[in-house]
């Protein structure tokens, strides 16, 4: 909904916490709900979760 943080330029790992803490913070506007986030980790790796309140 709002975008990734690719433009946004970061140091290494504070892309995760960048989308982690944004999305907490709309689940905690809307009220209630699920999100899916996927965070890149470097040399392919990568990790989904699923948020909910």
């Amino acid at each position: 909904v709002n975008g990734s943080s690719l433009a946004a330029g970061h140091p290494f790992a504070a892309t995760g916490g960048r989308i982690l803490a944004s999305t907490a913070k709309l689940l905690d506007q809307k009220g209630s709900g699920r999100a899916l986030i996927s965070i890149c980790a470097a040399g392919g790796q990568g990790v989904v979760a699923i948020l909910e309140k």
